[in-house]
C-alpha cells in the first residue's frame, strides 16, 4: 500500500508532459526534479513485454507510422520520439525512480494486468499504484495481486465507479476534472477512498481541485501545484 504522508499528492502526469516528451525516461526525471511525490505512465503490451507508451499508434510520439500492436518489440524499441529517446519499458521506468517516488501504473492495453502484477511482484515494493479504465484488467490484476493498490479511473457513471472499487477493495478512484464535484470528493471518501483528479494544469483548475478537498491532482506541470502549496502553506 502506498504511504502518503502528506495533505496533497502531487503526481506527475506522464512524467513532467509540459516539460519533455511524455512516458520518456526524461519526462521522468523531470518530475523528480520538480518535486513530485509520484509520477503516472501508461504501459502496453509488445510480445510479452511491458512498455510505456499512451496511443493505440506511434504516429503522434514518433517517427513511425502505425499501430503499436503490429510492431515486434525490437521494431517498437528501434523507433525514436522527439529527441531521440526510445519507448522506455517498465524496467527502465522503475529504475530510473528515486526509492521514495510512488508509480502510478495505468494499464492502458489490453492484456496487460498479468505483466503487470508480476512486475510488481518481482519489485516487493509498496510504491505501486495500478490503474486503469478497464474493468476486466483491473479484475484480472487483482485475482493475480491480492494486496497491491489500485485506483479505479472513471469517466462517466460515478456509482459504476464506486462498485468497482467495492468489489476491487481499491486504494483510490480518480476522476476527471470535468467531473469533479464536492458530491463526487463527500462520497468517495464517505466510501473510504483516496481521491485523485487528472489533469490540472492551470492555477485555476489546481486551486479548485484542493479547494474542494480532493486528496491529489495529476498534472503536466507538477511545478504549478507545488508553487500554489507553497503559498498556501500546504505540505
Amino acid at each position: 500500500m502506498i504511504e502518503q504522508g502528506k495533505r496533497f499528492f502531487i503526481f506527475g502526469h506522464r512524467g513532467a508532459a509540459g516539460h519533455a516528451p511524455e512516458n520518456t525516461l526524461s519526462s521522468i526525471s523531470a518530475a523528480e526534479r520538480l518535486g513530485v511525490d509520484g509520477v503516472e505512465v501508461d504501459v502496453q503490451l509488445v510480445q510479452n513485454k511491458l512498455l510505456v507508451f499512451h496511443d493505440d499508434t506511434v504516429d503522434r510520439m514518433t517517427d513511425g507510422t502505425g499501430l503499436l500492436s503490429h510492431f515486434s518489440f525490437e521494431g517498437a524499441r528501434s523507433l525514436r520520439i522527439a529527441g531521440g529517446e526510445k519507448i522506455p519499458t517498465l524496467e527502465e521506468v522503475f529504475s530510473t525512480l528515486s526509492p521514495n517516488t510512488v508509480l502510478n501504473i495505468e494499464l492502458k492495453g489490453v492484456e496487460t494486468a498479468s505483466g503487470t502484477a508480476k512486475f510488481v511482484a518481482e519489485n516487493l515494493s509498496s510504491r505501486f499504484l495500478v490503474s486503469s479504465f478497464h474493468p476486466e484488467e483491473l479484475r484480472k490484476f487483482r485475482s493475480l495481486a491480492p494486496k497491491a493498490a489500485i485506483g479505479v479511473l472513471f469517466e462517466e457513471k460515478f456509482d459504476d465507479g464506486i462498485n468497482l472499487a467495492r468489489e476491487l477493495r481499491a486504494y483510490s478512484m480518480h476522476v476527471s476534472m470535468k467531473q469533479l464535484s464536492r458530491e463526487i470528493v463527500s462520497r468517495t471518501h464517505t466510501e473510504g477512498y483516496k481521491l485523485y483528479v487528472y489533469t490540472a494544469n492551470e492555477e485555476d483548475e489546481i486551486q479548485y481541485v484542493y479547494n474542494l478537498g480532493a486528496d491529489g491532482v495529476f498534472s503536466d506541470y507538477p511545478e504549478r501545484v507545488i508553487d500554489i502549496l507553497h503559498t498556501l502553506g500546504v505540505n
